[in-house]
């Protein structure tokens, strides 16, 4: 399917209604405005400027793109005299940014005349289109993280375009999810063992109260999972367990920096219950379970960076009833640590997971390629500022078709075949995206009625025996 892309379009009536708000420009991707970025992906898109009919025609130097990393904690505080305080630590994980179009009719690179007196152009009312794209490094950057106010790690797209005489304007900035590959251990039982007592005055007398037992499929797990576990219960004190509450929690703590106290942000994801029956010097088994949310978003892999910290617990809340006539409810706490990964193990014949470095342990950051090409020169990746190095040095598994497979059945989406972006440098008055020729997967999900479709395309590599 072939689409087209104009330089000038006749804009609606509505359109026309509105005040004139000055020109009006955006970012859209080629899968849509809901994008998942991975480790070692191509984003294509394509800046959008809108200049109304009843608009004067702007002079325009240049359009730039800028993407860009960054994570942000809320530091609450108090000063000498007592007076709550707050500031914003941020760190950027990485900002690169692209002159894709120029006056000069320079593509894809800085403009060789800098400063306020570099060439301009003046273009009329229309809507204009300046395509781009963006080759990730295969690295796992830091998972998104939408916290409390204040606590995020964000990865934002922001056109801007420079005017005659050096005026910059900043197009809206648009916020993309990014999930890094990572892949839960096999599955194997895994016991937490924890007793609870009940503690005197005199802290060298100890009762034990409660023997707990836990039985888990491993203590790592994915979004989407089916967590299912035993608890095997002891009871050792004159009354009887009668209520057993399970939920999964997540743990958001920031800053982590030593100069600012530390906030402990917790959520509850899914809960269960059960109603039990265990005598005193009696022992008896429940079994929970809880699915895990689906979405990357709500539940991010465990993280530790800079100034963020995201982890998960499984809190069990165990209620006691002591007396016969006049009953005393007691509660007890458990908490059991768990981890989240961000896809389930899977076995495979012939198959290597892929595994990625962190960006701390390899300095790479993503770079603007010629949008005309379908892969980036040399199918190099972007080291540093200086240096590049090819992705055949580097030991990273590439994932064959049938791991993508699997991935489409964990997220109800089905495997279809994707198109590729044959685009075009610079302003265009005509502009089509063909169809791609080589061998690749898409994973499509709706995500509602009203929603884009989100697309994510893999080259597909077939290894061992199935060549």
């Amino acid at each position: 399917m072939t689409r087209i892309w104009r330089q000038r379009e006749s804009l609606s009536s509505a359109e026309d209604k509105k005040p004139s708000t000055g020109p009006r420009f955006g970012i859209d991707f080629e899968v849509g405005r809901t994008l998942t970025l991975r480790p070692d992906y191509i984003v294509r898109g394509v800046v959008v400027l809108t200049i109304l009919e009843d608009e004067n025609p702007l002079c325009v130097c240049d359009v730039m793109i800028r993407f860009k990393a960054e994570e942000s904690v809320l530091a609450k505080f108090k000063d000498a005299a007592g007076l709550p305080l707050q500031e914003s630590i941020k760190s950027t994980i990485f900002d690169c940014s692209e002159f894709i179009w120029s006056g000069a009719h320079e593509i894809q690179g800085v403009n060789m005349q800098g400063g306020d007196y570099c060439p301009w152009e003046e273009l009329s009312a229309g809507v204009y289109h300046f395509p781009f794209a963006v080759k990730l490094p295969p690295v796992n950057f830091p998972p998104s993280i939408e916290g409390p106010k204040g606590f995020s790690i964000r990865y934002t797209w922001q056109p801007v375009l420079r005017t005659a005489g050096g005026t910059y304007i900043e197009g809206p900035a648009l916020v993309t999810p990014f999930v890094p590959t990572t892949f839960a251990p096999p599955a194997e039982d895994w016991v937490y063992k924890k007793t609870l007592y009940k503690t005197s005055k005199d802290l060298t007398k100890k009762k034990e109260l409660i023997d707990v037992e836990a039985v888990l499929l491993g203590n790592v797990f994915a979004p989407g999972d089916e967590l299912s576990f035993t608890l095997r219960l002891t009871n050792h004190f004159n009354g009887r367990i009668t209520f057993v509450h399970c939920s999964l929690r997540k743990h958001l703590e920031g800053p982590l920096d030593k100069d600012y106290p530390c906030e402990n942000h917790e959520r509850s994801l899914v809960s269960t219950e059960r109603r039990c029956n265990i005598p005193s010097q009696k022992t008896d088994e429940i079994r929970f379970s809880l699915t895990i949310p689906r979405k990357h978003r709500h539940v991010p892999p465990a993280y530790t960076g800079r100034h963020i910290r995201v982890h998960y617990t499984l809190r069990c809340v165990i209620q006691a009833e002591i007396g016969k006539v006049l009953t005393k409810m007691q509660c007890h706490e458990i908490i059991i640590p768990i981890t989240l990964a961000s896809y389930a193990h899977i076995t495979l014949e012939n198959c290597v997971l892929p595994t990625y470095l962190t960006h701390e342990e390899l300095k790479l950051e993503p770079f603007f390629f010629d949008p005309l090409q379908d892969f980036p020169p040399d199918d190099r990746i972007h080291f540093g500022d200086d240096y590049y190095m090819y992705e055949n040095n580097l030991v990273l598994s590439q994932v064959n078709g049938y791991l993508y497979d699997h991935l489409n059945a964990l997220d109800g989406e089905s495997s279809t075949r994707s198109p590729n972006s044959g685009s075009g440098s610079g302003m265009c008055s005509e502009y089509s995206i063909g169809e791609w020729n080589i061998d690749s997967f898409t994973l499509a999900s709706s995500v509602g009625s009203t929603d884009r479709v989100e697309q994510s395309a893999f080259a597909r590599q077939i290894l061992g025996n199935h060549m």
